[in-house]
């Protein structure tokens, strides 16, 4: 079976920043490196905005930031940026930061007051 390359699928990266997660809250990191290749696989076949609407939910991709709910980005050159637009859902709104400031958005965490949520890209 070694050599024979298997097709990743969105489903497939999302499992294994799950297990990351869960690696890293049992303090160790062996599964960057499979999620590193899973990403840059899906990456070279999709757009950017087709991969981020694959990888966050639905209910994510399209909140519209508002009063009650805050979205901060991370970018892989350590900014962060609160999105705050009460027009555009989340997901163009991170595509147009890409865009505007020559940034890789790579986590987004949401809090909709009760409770705080993370997703990495």
């Amino acid at each position: 079976m070694q050599g024979q390359q298997i097709p990743i699928r969105f489903q497939d990266l999302k499992t294994l920043l799950r297990a990351r997660e869960i690696v890293i809250q049992l303090d160790n990191d062996r599964l960057d490196a499979a999620i590193e290749v899973a990403r840059a696989a899906l990456a070279a076949e999709s757009s950017r905005r087709q991969y981020m609407h694959e990888i966050l939910p639905a209910c994510v991709a399209y909140a519209i930031p508002g009063q009650t709910e805050a979205f901060v980005v991370e970018c892989a050159d350590g900014q962060s940026f609160r999105l705050q637009d009460y027009t555009l859902p989340l997901l163009w709104q991170m595509l147009h930061l890409e865009q505007e400031q020559s940034v890789r958005v790579v986590k987004v965490s949401h809090d909709d007051g009760r409770r705080q949520w993370t997703y990495c890209l």
